[in-house]
């Protein structure tokens, strides 16, 4: 889940509209949030 938001931030940061970074990298920010979250949960086991 991270990596996918972080290749997809990386993508866009070269190609792509302005409009669209910025969607993205909204889009990203709660993604990495939630997969961080799980990688802790995980590891608490």
């Amino acid at each position: 889940m991270i990596i996918a938001a972080l290749a997809a931030a990386i993508a866009v940061s070269y190609y792509g509209p302005t409009w669209l970074r910025v969607t993205v990298y909204i889009l990203t920010v709660p993604v990495v949030a939630v997969g961080f979250v799980f990688t802790l949960r995980d590891y608490s086991r």
